[in-house]
């Protein structure tokens, strides 16, 4: 069975399958773009153990976002190379700001975007980075993830309209870029949050895109 062999302890690997999972599970749930190429570099302290499970990971989260049939680590890599995508893998040792760090890039016809996560402690994996906005956030089930302009009243708009459809929030994290006009917040929420709902935070006067991010 193509299955890569584990270097190490598993238990102390686990967090990191997971985490590689919902990276590669990020693109299609938040763009559109055909992605013709997946670059994944492992860097840190992890780089010194077999990282292709991690690898596998990725892949199997970015095409279960693209189907309704099941995805396993036995057919994950097959079902990209029927997509027409090309896989990059490599690591490095070599980190500043991290212990360990796992980074996506997809490659489409005219742009490059990344995401990249880490594991605090034992378990809690945080997202530090997506497609540019820098960040600490721990991913849970569910997260909206919201672009907006970055101007003062739209983010409180967002969380008026969640509140009052009922809809629980257990974090929000926001960040920005200096040179840019624009936000990035991520809202992790305790259920799934139907399209209407979507629609509505969409209709809000500055915000530029809505995207559901379901990690289950």
């Amino acid at each position: 069975i193509n299955m890569p062999e584990i270097s190490g302890d598993l238990a102390d690997m686990k967090p990191y399958v997971l985490l590689s999972e919902k990276l590669g599970k990020i693109y299609y749930q938040a763009e559109n773009a055909r992605v013709h190429t997946i670059e994944i570099i492992c860097s840190g302290e992890i780089a010194r153990s077999d990282t292709s499970l991690l690898a596998l990971s990725v892949l199997k989260g970015f095409v279960s976002s693209t189907t309704s049939e099941r995805i396993s680590f036995v057919n994950a890599r097959q079902a990209v190379r029927q997509m027409g995508v090309e896989v990059i893998s490599s690591r490095t040792t070599e980190l500043k700001k991290y212990t360990n760090l796992i980074t996506v890039r997809f490659l489409t016809d005219d742009k490059e975007l990344s995401v990249s996560g880490t594991v605090l402690g034992r378990d809690m994996q945080l997202l530090v980075d997506f497609f540019g906005y820098h960040m600490d956030f721990e991913l849970s089930p569910y997260v909206i993830a919201v672009q907006n302009q970055d101007v003062p009243g739209v983010i409180g708009r967002v969380g008026t309209l969640l509140g009052e459809r009922q809809i629980n929030i257990a974090t929000l994290r926001w960040s920005r870029k200096e040179e840019k006009e624009r936000a990035q917040s991520f809202i992790s929420v305790d259920s799934p949050v139907d399209p209407e709902t979507l629609a509505a935070l969409q209709g809000i006067d500055g915000v530029l895109r809505v995207s559901l991010l379901d990690f289950t």
